[in-house]
């Protein structure tokens, strides 16, 4: 009977111990798969958490060079504007620039009118009456014109012949044309030649003053006399 209790007590020892190795297997394997599980739930956790941080850059990148683009044309369209502009503004300075005809005929009108210095003036004393000398510059200029069919003599006071010759002889004179005082002016011989009485405001310097006509340029004073008193004021 011992002989059988003890095998018995063997096997079921040994049928204990193999539960409890299969219990431990068992329990072995659940950690394994628990702690796989939780692994490979990281990984898959980091692997998404990595797509979504890629696709974020994706779209900020995409975002960045939308910008990019949109600067671009809006710098390319300032670009054309500016061209644009440019071109219209070289159009107007092109539309308003003078003809050269037109430069010619202001270049006429801007003939210097302002008097010459005394350097080249030629003063003599004069034996004629009332005449206290004659002066005369080589320098002397034809004052220009605005008359494009040629000379039309008039001495009407709104004519453009009228306010050339007042001007040349304000210019051969000096004296300014809002100083000057004009007695008298007529024809010398001829339409192409004029003769003009003048005085400043006060009366105290007193000219009679000879132009010539230039065809194209206007009036040109060729001689001056000094007169000892005016005498013209009286006519």
């Amino acid at each position: 009977m011992s002989r059988y209790r003890s095998r018995l007590e063997k096997n079921s020892k040994d049928k204990t111990n193999k539960v409890l190795n299969i219990m431990i297997g068992v329990v072995l394997l659940l950690i394994v798969i628990v702690a796989g599980s939780i692994f490979l739930g990281n990984d898959r956790d980091q692997a998404t958490s990595g797509k979504e941080n890629q696709e974020e850059t994706s779209s900020d990148s995409k975002e960045n060079d939308g910008a990019e683009e949109d600067d671009s044309s809006s710098a390319g369209e300032n670009s054309n504007t500016n061209e644009e502009a440019s071109s219209d503004e070289e159009d107007s300075n092109s539309t308003n620039s003078p003809t050269e005809e037109d430069t010619d005929e202001e270049k006429t009108e801007d003939v210097a009118v302002e008097p010459e210095g005394d350097e080249g003036l030629i003063v003599e004393e004069s034996d004629e009456e009332n005449v206290k000398q004659t002066i005369v510059h080589p320098d002397w200029k034809p004052v220009g014109t605005t008359q494009t069919n040629g000379h039309n003599p008039s001495y009407e006071e709104d004519s453009a012949d009228w306010k050339e010759r007042l001007k040349a002889l304000s210019y051969a004179s000096g004296i300014p044309q809002d100083q000057m005082t004009l007695w008298w002016i007529e024809a010398n011989g001829s339409p192409q030649s004029t003769v003009g009485t003048i005085s400043n405001k006060n009366g105290s310097e007193v000219y009679r003053v000879y132009l010539d006509w230039v065809d194209g340029q206007g009036w040109k004073p060729t001689k001056i006399q000094e007169l000892i008193e005016n005498d013209k004021m009286s006519q």
